[in-house]
């Protein structure tokens, strides 16, 4: 299940490390390698967002869409703005650390070290390294369209047997029917 949110502040959190107006592509591909590290590491999502490989590499597709109409989404438009260039960067505001409160002290862990990795990357340098089997071996050239990137595919190439893999996605399952129980009832 999407955690929109949650979204929202990985995005805000990579914006708010590099100080300056980023591409979108390059937020797009620090939350992808974001995303699977924390999924490697905890056998959970970290966005729950829907993945696919793209031309330009693997997205987030819900986030993508969310990119796209920035200044019209109430929640993300707190956080990120959007310049003539399209160029996005953090709102102006005083955050801090403490600033960022759907991301667990587990997730702020994974943000830093992909940041520390790719952080110095520029955007196409990152959609080239997605396009390297070294870096990114569950990518599949969609051609021009998209293929869906499961999650199996996700743990198989990096090293998850299948019974590994097949607890992982039962975990997965019962975490999301859960979340989707939590939010009928709220809603």
């Amino acid at each position: 299940m999407y955690k929109e949110q949650t979204a929202a502040q990985v995005a805000a959190y990579f914006l708010w490390k590099a100080k300056r107006p980023v591409k979108y592509i390059k937020i797009m591909k620090l939350m992808y390698f974001s995303e699977r590290e924390f999924l490697l590491s905890h056998g959970s999502r970290l966005t729950g967002d829907e993945l696919f490989s793209l031309p330009y590499g693997p997205v987030l597709s819900n986030t993508l869409d969310r990119f796209h109409i920035i200044d019209l989404d109430p929640y993300w438009s707190k956080w990120i703005e959007c310049n003539a260039q399209n160029m996005f960067s953090l709102k102006k505001g005083d955050f801090t650390i403490n600033s960022f409160d759907h991301l667990s002290d587990a997730a702020i862990k994974i943000l830093d070290r992909v940041y520390e990795k790719y952080g110095r990357y520029d955007a196409f340098d990152l959609v080239d390294l997605t396009h390297t089997c070294e870096h990114c071996p569950e990518w599949q050239n969609p051609g021009r369209s998209r293929l869906p990137l499961k999650i199996e595919d996700i743990l198989r190439n990096h090293g998850r047997d299948q019974r590994q893999t097949d607890a992982i996605m039962k975990s997965l399952q019962e975490q999301d029917e859960y979340d989707k129980l939590i939010a009928d009832l709220i809603s």
